[in-house]
């Protein structure tokens, strides 16, 4: 059979479509105002209202995941150091008690993480909202707590942090 023109065209159109799927997976996500979760050190429960008026990093994670880890290692070292005009809240996702206990103490043995809030997500509520479907998985909201970037795998945090500064 004789092929016919050039299906490069098509595979580009393709492609391009689906970068800007990607790119605009934020407008499909259910208003992330209404996000609350347990704080993972304490008890108390945290609405994503109580961060509106600045910019804010969320950073959803799991424990068992190393790139996750030297991500927010690699972040607490960058923050120690700077001014915060934004604000960051890491999300893990930790099912059962053992692994909520891997993940506080993995974060206790770590800390103190300087402007960091971590949150449980226990029953992947807050990841199925964001439609994370690996991690980590970063996501800048603005002042309005209005999604303005997603970031999907891992990036230096210097990225992260520069992103973030210009929302």
């Amino acid at each position: 059979m004789k092929r016919r023109g050039n299906v490069a065209p098509l595979a580009l159109s393709f492609s391009a479509a689906f970068l800007v799927g990607l790119v605009l997976v934020g407008v499909t996500w259910g208003a992330p105002r209404d996000l609350r979760l347990p704080s993972l050190i304490g008890a108390q429960e945290v609405s994503l209202e109580a961060f509106a008026g600045r910019p804010t990093l969320l950073i959803f994670w799991t424990v068992r995941c190393p790139y996750c880890k030297k991500e927010l290692l690699e972040l607490k070292e960058l923050l120690s150091s700077r001014d915060l005009s934004f604000n960051v809240v890491a999300i893990a996702y930790a099912r059962g008690e053992s692994e909520v206990e891997e993940t506080r103490k993995w974060v206790e043995g770590n800390g103190p993480f300087r402007g960091v809030e971590f949150l449980l997500d226990s029953d992947g509520k807050a990841f199925a909202q964001h439609d994370v479907r690996f991690v980590p998985h970063n996501v800048v909201l603005g002042p309005d707590l209005q999604v303005r970037k997603v970031i999907p795998g891992a990036v230096p945090p210097s990225l992260l942090i520069e992103e973030i500064e210009g929302s």
